[in-house]
């Protein structure tokens, strides 16, 4: 318990999402109502299937392989920024960077190599990454359940978020230097393939709960079950904070929503699918992606603009997703000395490439 209260009171976002929500009360009161339940328990779920992935250290098995056939540092980025993007449709964009920048960072202490863009990288494909399945981030959960989707409405534009986002990783890829460089091997991880094979059953049974093909609380339940079974503390590991910051954008939505000014104006804004796709990814510049999508949604049935211009909201600020704030996070802990250089490197390649994306994606609306 000391664990759960320690990481909600010293959790940045999570007070940020407070002190905005007191500010919002003086506008209007919130409601239990405007809080999507259906969204926290898959949220909650997809969280213990990750605390479970990482007490079989299924990414550090990945990542260390990776590391041990890699001979330049090109290719350690490379293959680094493959497993992120890869990596984080599967466990979520924040997972992927709590797990992959440390171990970067960790790595290019040991051999020298550059910090910054390679973790900018990373962190440009864990958000492209986890826009591509249902479960790679919140926004993304939010608006499966809002909407009522089925696989096809989904994937439809998904697709080209997938193509976009390999091609832009290739073309960043390229300017990383391709400098031999002499790895040392880290430790073997072992994996117990006996406890890692359920894993692949319980990732199947939500994404069968998210789609509304089973009832949600079955994955919910099986998943709570078997990560008892590998650790008793998997409850205890679930990102508590998330969740109220989670439940805090849904009642600072709740409250913007039913603002008359904020209204009539959005209601201007979203008439046509180009309004929404330009209006989702600039709003998630000011107040990021997840709530963005929250607020949007409220006015509109155009999921399909909504969900790009969301998803590709992710790049630009490092607001924009929590995700940029959680690479930026990690590198203020395990290289402080980079922090700034990094908030340089990584505003100026996101900005342009949102800039491009958002000018590509215009004619394919």
């Amino acid at each position: 318990m000391k664990k759960i209260k320690d990481n909600i009171l010293h959790d940045p976002i999570l007070k940020i999402v407070t002190i905005i929500l007191i500010i919002m009360i003086f506008i209007g009161m919130p409601r239990i109502n405007d809080i999507n339940f259906t969204t926290i328990l898959t949220l909650f779920t997809m969280m213990m299937l990750v605390s479970i992935i990482k007490d079989l250290s299924i990414l550090n098995f990945f990542s260390n392989y990776i590391i041990n056939i890699s001979h330049s540092i090109r290719q350690v980025v490379f293959l680094m920024t493959i497993l992120s993007f890869f990596g984080s449709m599967l466990v979520t964009n924040d997972i992927a960077i709590i797990t992959l920048v440390p171990l970067y960072i960790e790595i290019a202490a040991n051999q020298n190599l550059p910090i910054p863009y390679p973790v900018t990288l990373i962190t440009i494909a864990a958000n492209l990454g986890s826009s591509v399945t249902p479960f790679g981030n919140p926004q993304n959960v939010f608006l499966l359940s809002y909407y009522h989707l089925s696989i096809n409405q989904f994937f439809n534009p998904a697709f080209i978020v997938l193509l976009l986002g390999i091609i832009i990783l290739l073309i960043l890829l390229s300017f990383v230097s391709n400098k031999k460089m002499n790895s040392n091997n880290l430790s073997v991880v072992h994996l117990n393939y006996r406890k890692c094979f359920p894993v692949i059953i319980l990732i199947i049974f939500i994404f069968l709960g998210i789609f509304s093909i089973i009832n949600l609380w079955i994955p919910f339940l099986i998943t709570l079950i078997y990560g008892s079974y590998i650790n008793r503390s998997t409850i205890i590991n679930v990102d508590y904070s998330l969740l109220l910051s989670f439940i805090g954008f849904f009642l600072i939505v709740g409250i913007l929503s039913r603002n008359q000014l904020v209204i009539s104006n959005l209601s201007l804004l979203l008439k046509t699918p180009h309004q929404v796709f330009f209006s989702g990814a600039l709003i998630s510049q000011i107040i990021s992606n997840v709530p963005g999508s929250v607020l949007i949604a409220k006015f509109t049935r155009d999921f399909y603009s909504l969900y790009l211009g969301v998803n590709i909201g992710g790049l630009g600020s490092l607001v924009a997703s929590l995700a940029n704030l959680l690479a930026f996070k990690q590198i203020q802990i395990y290289s402080n000395k980079d922090s700034w250089s990094f908030l340089r490197i990584f505003t100026f390649t996101n900005v342009v490439l949102l800039l491009l994306t958002m000018i590509i994606i215009s004619f394919l609306i």
